[in-house]
């Protein structure tokens, strides 16, 4: 397929870390890219000029409608853990309007990144949360393909600072019972990697029905 055929991308969270990365492997390859963003002027300095940044929020449906216009795959990196106010209710709303809007736009693909755990398992909040977002958008009956990643690890990621944090506020006294809990960290460059390449297989196959059986695998990083 000719880079000038190429479907347009809609990348959510696009200035945080996972997402700024992944926008510049998706540039460097040659895809066109539509950044959704609450605050475009902040974002519009970091992207290639010949990607395009939509002011929208994931909270305000009626917003949503125009960046989705003519959007074959999506990508879903939105997370409210930083919001002041409830963050379950406001991932659970974020998530149901761009499934909603995703689905009455005719895009065909959601990518989404989620985190480590079974529904059997006693989950924290985060991680409950991550789950119910991943359910929701699979209501919209969009094909989604679902990362389960542990610990994103990388100079200015989210988890970086807090485990650095943590690091430096217990030197030399016991670590609390989290600490005892065995999670394997994710480097960014392989994150960044694993997603082009979900994305490049289902533009390249063109097949729903092959890349639906991969579909229903979900990938776990333990």
């Amino acid at each position: 397929m000719g880079a000038d055929h190429r479907p347009l991308v809609l990348l959510t969270g696009a200035s945080g870390y996972i997402g700024g990365r992944l926008l510049k492997e998706l540039e460097k390859a040659g895809w066109p890219v539509r950044c959704l963003a609450r605050r475009p002027d902040f974002l519009r300095s970091k992207v290639a000029a010949s990607t395009e940044v939509m002011k929208a929020d994931c909270l305000d449906r009626s917003s949503l409608a125009p960046a989705m216009a003519g959007v074959q795959t999506a990508y879903y990196l939105v997370h409210s853990m930083g919001s002041s106010g409830k963050f379950e209710q406001e991932d659970r709303e974020a998530a149901q309007n761009f499934a909603d809007v995703a689905r009455d736009s005719g895009v065909r693909r959601i990518v989404y990144l989620g985190g480590l755990g079974n529904q059997d398992q006693a989950l924290s909040a985060h991680l409950r949360s991550r789950r119910e977002v991943a359910d929701i958008l699979r209501s919209s009956e969009i094909p989604t393909i679902e990362f389960r990643a542990s610990i994103v690890i990388g100079s200015g990621s989210l988890s970086f600072e807090m485990i650095r944090a943590l690091g430096t506020a217990v030197a030399g006294d016991d670590l609390p019972a989290v600490g005892s809990h065995p999670a394997a960290s994710l480097s960014h460059r392989f994150n960044d990697g694993y997603f082009l390449g979900f994305a490049f297989l289902h533009f390249f196959t063109h097949s729903d029905q092959y890349t639906s059986a991969l579909l229903e695998r979900e990938s776990r990083i333990a």
